[in-house]
């Protein structure tokens, strides 16, 4: 790092996404020590991931994604100084007993997350993914698996990853897999409290095509310091979908809207309203049960 640069107060970090910014003081970046961000799977999570880790590394502060485990994320929480913390698929997370925070919260179409997941599933190489012993306790238990998806009981899954056994199913069973797996998800997203002050709440199909603008909308919202905003919104342009090749193996296969209208089998559609119509009413998704 250039001695000269850093005694005018320069900081210039190699981190891909070129820049020469000035310093901020760590008590000046946010007011809060806490900023958390809350997402599903497939909900542009690993696009936040590399625009605050590229900006934590500039500006000196702690940023990570927590997949599910709550002891390490409440150890982290516990640490002094600031963080930026991505919280995914945490279904036992109660923000009413976190220190003072501000937040953002991501939602994206139910029936479209079963679409990208369905896919993305078939090819990733994800380590829970393709773990042999994954728990398929939960989802066998659910009395759909066995009456529509496999009801002998020699052929349940056992000792075959999610990967491989999704691959093994004919689309209509395999989308109806996905379904079962998002339980967790759809009840946190019909749990979650949508009038938290402390929270902004961001449509997935909102961001698509207008990601710069997103990103300084949650940055302003944060409170983060302008220099902070400036910077992040340039890194969030670097790696937004449009400068980015869709493949059918990149993880943003498709990042379209109402993918489901061409992809969902018939059944899947009617079955979908059974087991999850209430949620896409609830996120406004579909105003008619009748969709």
């Amino acid at each position: 790092m250039n001695i000269k640069r850093m005694k005018q107060g320069l900081v210039a970090v190699e981190s891909g996404v070129r820049g020469i910014m000035p310093a901020v003081k760590e008590k000046e970046l946010f007011p809060t020590d806490l900023i958390l961000h809350y997402s599903y799977h497939k909900c542009l999570t690993v696009y936040y991931i590399q625009v605050l880790r590229f900006l934590a590394n500039e500006f000196r502060f702690h940023s990570e994604y927590i997949n599910t485990d709550m002891v390490h994320f409440q150890e982290v929480v516990s640490r002094p100084g600031k963080k930026v913390l991505h919280a995914g698929n945490m279904s036992d997370l109660d923000l009413t007993k976190l220190p003072e925070y501000r937040g953002s919260h991501v939602v994206r179409d139910p029936r479209d997350l079963i679409v990208s997941g369905y896919h993305y599933h078939k090819w990733t190489e994800e380590p829970w993914c393709n773990d042999p012993g994954f728990d398929w306790t939960r989802i066998v238990e659910h009395p759909w698996f066995k009456e529509k998806i496999e009801s002998d009981q020699d052929k349940l899954p056992r000792g075959i990853s999610y990967k491989e056994y999704l691959s093994s199913l004919d689309e209509e069973r395999g989308y109806l897999l996905e379904i079962l797996w998002r339980d967790p998800h759809f009840k946190h997203m019909q749990e979650w409290d949508y009038n938290n002050p402390n929270v902004i709440e961001i449509r997935y199909e909102s961001m698509i095509g207008n990601e710069t603008e997103t990103f300084r909308k949650m940055f302003e919202f944060y409170r983060f310091h302008p220099k902070l905003i400036e910077r992040g919104v340039a890194i969030a342009d670097k790696f937004s979908l449009k400068n980015k090749a869709k493949t059918k193996r990149s993880h943003t296969r498709d990042g379209s809207a109402k993918q489901w209208q061409r992809k969902f089998p018939p059944q899947i559609k009617q079955w979908f309203k059974e087991l999850h119509g209430e949620l896409l009413l609830k996120l406004e998704y579909e105003s008619d049960p009748n969709w």
